[in-house]
Parts: C-alpha cells; sequence; structure tokens
C-alpha cells in the first residue's frame, strides 16, 4: 500500500481514537440528545459518519469485482478533491445525501455497537485498500455522489474531511448540551 494511503488511514483511526475517547464518558441518553427536533443526535451524527464510510467501501469493492477499465485520475479528479474540500468546508448546513440520511439509521443504537461497528469497519478498509494492486490507486475508482470520480487518495481525503466537519458537529452539540 502506498505511503500516502497508509499515512491518511492512520489519521482517521487516530482522530477516531481521540473521538471516541471523549465521547465515551457519556451515557447513551446524553448521546442520544437533540439540541432540536429537526437535528440530529451525537449518535447519529456518528451513524451518518459510518454509513458514508461503509457505502465507500461497498462502492469500490463493487467496482473491483468486475475489472473495470478506470481512467487514470489527474488535474480533473485533483479539481473535483478541491471543490469536494469547499463543500465540506462551507460555513452553512449542507442536506445528506438520502442514503446517509436519517432513514438509514438504526433506532436505539447504542454507542458501544457503533464503536464495534466502526473499528470493524476501519479494519476491513485497511486490509481492503492492502489488498489492491499498486497501480489502482492512480486510478479514478472511487465516485462521490456530489462531485464524482476521483482516486482513493480523494476517497480518503473525503473520509478525513468529512469526519472533521462533523466532528465540529458533535463539538457543537456538546457545547448546547442541556443537562
Amino acid at each position: 500500500m502506498r505511503k500516502n494511503i497508509e499515512k491518511k488511514l492512520d489519521t482517521l483511526d487516530q482522530e477516531l481514537k481521540l473521538l471516541l475517547r471523549d465521547l465515551k464518558q457519556l451515557s447513551n441518553k446524553d448521546l442520544a440528545w437533540k439540541p432540536t427536533q429537526d437535528k440530529w443526535s451525537i449518535l447519529e451524527v456518528m451513524q451518518h459518519m459510518i454509513i458514508a464510510e461503509e457505502l465507500s467501501l461497498k462502492y469500490i469493492q463493487k467496482k473491483m469485482s468486475f475489472q473495470p477499465k478506470l481512467k487514470r485520475a489527474g488535474v480533473v479528479t485533483s479539481g473535483r478533491k478541491a471543490m469536494l474540500w469547499l463543500y465540506l468546508n462551507m460555513p452553512f448546513k449542507v442536506k445528506a445525501p438520502q442514503l446517509v440520511a436519517e432513514d438509514m439509521f438504526i433506532e436505539g443504537v447504542t454507542f458501544w455497537d457503533l464503536v464495534k461497528r466502526w473499528n470493524s469497519l476501519r479494519e476491513k478498509l485497511r486490509e481492503y485498500l492492502a489488498s489492491l494492486p499498486d497501480d489502482i490507486f492512480s486510478k479514478a475508482l472511487y465516485k462521490h455522489p456530489v462531485t464524482g470520480r476521483m482516486s482513493l487518495d480523494g476517497m480518503l481525503t473525503f473520509f478525513i474531511q468529512h469526519f472533521r466537519r462533523h466532528r465540529k458537529q458533535i463539538q457543537a452539540i456538546l457545547l448546547n448540551f442541556k443537562y
């Protein structure tokens, strides 16, 4: 596996570890608290983040299952990565695509259920990426629902930026928490 890919996976794992460390002291009731009826709880934010990563992994696994003819990632895919960064760093709320929104959330899920699911997902992601031939990392394999095709490096950049955006959302929920 390429060093830049491994480094991004390490960043994702470290940031997840820090988030879980901060949240594990809270009760499930606290984590299920919603600032308002139309906003997500911390558990819902976590589910959204997990589903986005799960669906991305499933997409690339399915895509690779039929030996596709892939275009080389280049200037256009780099532009998409930059566009995605802008999209994820807008100061206002962006509606989540339906595939990763409330309809997909599990009612009554616990923090520890999500921890187990997320850690397992991250292991599967690392193992799968390690199993891929080196030339795949220069191809536009991943398809983001908003910005389109990009490399696996672009996918991991998305995961990192997406994680950080929602980490801020979780911090805002905690700041407004009504004890």
